[in-house]
């Protein structure tokens, strides 16, 4: 079986991570938002609210609302960028990343994107590990070598 690079960051708390888990994964329209990230090159960088009302055969009301739950999920951020016309755009966290490139085919990412999916994740993986390690009192060597005694 052949694997994605892929590192799953979730919430501490465990209703948080259940919330998180059903709220996206058990609607059709966020993973289809989700999914218009999903491009060539791997994730894209911006998406503008407006492009996807246009692109999306549901009401805005409807796409908004979805939108705003991904935003308070902390899977997007959202900001406001001014070409001719103020525009709304989201953009996917990196710690969250990982939730487009689940729905990604692989086959279709560019190798060079992957290994800097690869790379991005190794770091704030190892970021987050070395937190962990902080907090529980463990040694750099007890993780590297598999020397942890329970």
């Amino acid at each position: 079986m052949s694997e994605i690079p892929c590192i799953v960051f979730l919430p501490e708390d465990r209703e948080r991570r259940i919330m998180l888990l059903q709220r996206v994964f058990g609607s059709k329209i966020k993973l289809e938002i989700l999914k218009r990230f999903c491009v060539e090159s791997g994730v894209e960088k911006r998406i503008y609210q407006q492009d996807l009302i246009k692109s999306m055969p549901y009401s805005n009301k409807t796409i908004i609302a979805h939108i705003q739950e991904l935003v308070s999920l902390g899977i997007f951020t959202e900001g406001m960028e001014k070409r001719k016309n103020w525009r709304k755009y989201l953009e996917v966290k990196k710690n969250m990343k990982w939730i487009v490139l689940l729905l990604h085919d692989p086959r279709r990412m560019k190798d060079e994107k992957l290994r800097d999916s690869i790379r991005e994740f190794a770091s704030l993986y190892l970021k987050h590990l070395r937190s962990l390690m902080e907090r529980y009192g463990l040694d750099e060597r007890e993780v590297m070598h598999g020397e942890i005694k329970v």
